[in-house]
């Protein structure tokens, strides 16, 4: 993902986000700080923006685009 962004390859992150979110809703996806399962999409965005990284703040508008 660091290096699509660094690139300017903007189908790269799509195609990280696209796995994302079918993961995200399949319940597939853990919170990074507890660990427990997410039970959703929106979980999972919210856990996303909570987060300074570049990688964390790209992709949820990746998801919101898709």
């Amino acid at each position: 993902m660091t290096q699509a962004l660094d690139n300017g390859r903007p189908l790269a992150i799509a195609s990280v986000a696209s796995h994302v979110v079918e993961a995200a809703r399949n319940g597939l996806m853990r919170s990074p700080t507890t660990r427990q399962r997410l039970p959703d999409l929106a979980h999972f965005v919210d856990e996303l923006m909570d987060n300074d990284v570049a990688e964390t703040t790209a992709l949820p508008h990746a998801i919101a685009v898709r």
